[in-house]
């Protein structure tokens, strides 16, 4: 007979599902395998091909109410392409699926999403979850084995926690459009090499890009910005970083922005809302120090000399000036 698609009620058909990869089976497990594929020819081997139903939420998956709809507020399983669904039961109740809570998959292990064909509230580029409009990126999967991926021209915000963890990616281009880069956005991208904030981009949040291990950023660059809002601890962390130009536009600086960075040797800016003074940053009346570079290149001695105005040190302004002896 004809072969055709096997259908039975809650089954769903053959084109909603997404090839995963091929496996083998040890000790009843599955272990993935990628081609070419070495193999010992005195043993047989059989490989399976792995699919997920794109109709079906990942197991793991959970959530809430939103009005008459629901949003996926948490998860916390081991599937390594997730699957968001058209559709989940909240409370006995098949529901709409149309939003993403903020880090929701933040501490996921996982490589690729997979959007329902039936969901009107979300798209995927390359396995990266985006809301239907392309505005917002979401969530790029912390496994995918890319090092450079370029986020869609549509894009104008980067969601919270989005790239958190993404330590493989190495290169990361940003669209001109884009507005904000939201908390946490590439936290923990130790792959990263360096970092170019494009022309639209008015706000990045706080821990945007901090890190908490060694780093491989070495270069952050503000071209032509309209950037003013910097937030707390947006680039603490980057080990490697050696000096900053801070843009014209910037208007405020959160607490520790740039503390431990602790190759950092200056600091400068032609904004009007800051100035610089024996290589500390403060605000334009010099009361406020924000940053002071821990290795001030000028400066042989090992004395630090405040602006006769400050009265107030932000925190983690003299993170890791261990080569200073007085202030």
């Amino acid at each position: 007979d004809e072969l055709n698609d096997a259908y039975c009620e809650g089954v769903s058909q053959a084109d909603d599902y997404h090839f995963i990869g091929w496996y083998v089976k040890r000790d009843g497990n599955k272990v993935y395998v990628q081609f070419p594929y070495k193999l010992n020819v005195s043993t047989e081997m059989v490989f399976y091909a792995d699919y997920v139903d794109i109709n079906v939420g990942s197991d793991g998956l959970e959530y809430k109410l939103a009005g008459n709809d629901c949003i996926v507020a948490g998860y916390s399983g081991e599937d390594k392409s997730v699957v968001i669904p058209a559709w989940a039961t909240v409370n006995g109740t098949r529901r709409k699926v149309v939003g993403i809570g903020e880090g929701v998959f933040r501490n996921a292990s996982v490589s690729e999403y997979v959007v329902s064909s039936g969901n009107e509230y979300f798209c995927v580029d390359d396995g990266v979850l985006y809301d239907k409009s392309k505005k917002v990126l979401l969530s790029y999967p912390s496994l995918k084995d890319s090092t450079e991926y370029t986020v869609m021209n549509e894009t104008e915000e980067i969601s919270v926690y989005a790239f958190y963890g993404a330590s493989m990616l190495e290169n990361v281009t940003l669209p001109h459009g884009l507005k904000q880069i939201m908390t946490g956005a590439f936290s923990n991208c130790t792959g990263l090499t360096e970092i170019n904030i494009p022309s639209g981009v008015t706000s990045i949040q706080e821990k945007a890009f901090a890190m908490s291990s060694d780093t491989a950023l070495t270069k952050v660059t503000f071209t032509g910005t309209s950037l003013k809002t910097i937030g707390e601890y947006a680039f603490s962390g980057l080990s490697l970083l050696k000096s900053i130009e801070l843009p014209a536009s910037l208007e405020k600086l959160g607490d520790g922005a740039f503390s431990g960075c602790n190759a950092l040797e200056s600091v400068a800016t032609e904004s009007s809302s800051f100035s610089v003074y024996k290589g500390g940053l403060y605000d334009l009346s010099y009361r406020t120090l924000y940053v002071y570079p821990a290795k001030y290149a000028g400066n042989d001695n090992p004395e630090v000399s405040v602006h006769p105005n400050c009265v107030k040190i932000i925190p983690g302004a003299f993170y890791y000036t261990e080569d200073r002896k007085s202030v």
